[in-house]
């Protein structure tokens, strides 16, 4: 993230967070609702990636998406 912070952080949904989710829904026709709300607000407050256990998300390209797994032994 920007300020450095590696931790979860809480932010209301914005304007411009339901819009992008929007137009990420348009272009990922299977991207559910909620999943593409949270991708908008990362990408919007400048998350560097998306951590998920989702591997359908990783087919993303606005953002860098981490699938857990791959991650874990």
């Amino acid at each position: 993230m920007k300020d450095g912070n590696v931790f979860t952080r809480l932010s209301n949904i914005s304007v411009e967070d339901a819009e992008l989710a929007g137009k990420l829904r348009g272009k990922y026709r299977s991207l559910k609702a909620s999943d593409a709300l949270q991708i908008a607000v990362a990408i919007n407050l400048g998350a560097d990636v998306f951590l998920t256990n989702d591997l359908k998300l990783g087919s993303i390209e606005e953002i860098q998406t981490l699938i857990l797994k791959d991650y874990l032994n």
